[in-house]
């Protein structure tokens, strides 16, 4: 019984640990600091049907932006090319359903996708590593976005933004 308990306790904390961004309290950033985003995905594993000219490239943008906008309504800048910003660096690493065919609307859509977002001097932030799935892929998309915008409220010393 006892053993019981512990495998629940400690599998308990593994859900939740995977569940939230570790965010380092030593590296926070003052309300004033933007955001610079970056896209590094390469060699991404996709789906055949979803493997179409642009469609992956279009994808990794309307996440970006997502997220960008999702920022913005936090009242958090978001920055290009600035020499004092933190910097966002997505990967993402899959984009796969399970769906038969790009006709077949029962499926779900997943994206698997790391971010690192680290001080202008290259101080850790935090990362994250996760898979979102859902039946609709803007529902991914907005599950990502949220996610990382979150995180990224999370780890402003003084926030003030809403």
């Amino acid at each position: 019984m006892r053993r019981n308990v512990s495998f629940f306790l400690v599998l308990s904390l593994v859900v939740l640990l995977n569940a939230c961004v570790s965010i380092n309290r030593n590296n926070l950033l003052e309300k004033e600091v933007p955001v610079e985003f970056n896209d590094i995905s390469s060699n991404i594993v996709v789906t055949s049907h979803l493997d179409k000219p642009g469609y992956v490239a279009g994808l990794r943008k309307k996440v970006i932006e997502s997220t960008k906008l999702r920022l913005k309504d936090m009242g958090i800048q978001v920055a290009e090319q600035t020499q004092n910003a933190a910097k966002l660096t997505y990967d993402i690493k899959s984009v796969t359903t399970t769906s038969k065919n790009e006709y077949d609307y029962k499926g779900s859509y997943e994206i698997k996708y790391v971010v690192t977002f680290e001080t202008s001097d290259g101080k850790l932030i935090f990362n994250d590593s996760d898979e979102k799935e859902d039946s609709n892929m803007d529902d991914v998309v907005k599950s990502i976005s949220k996610r990382v915008a979150r995180s990224i409220y999370n780890s402003y010393r003084d926030n003030t933004a809403k």
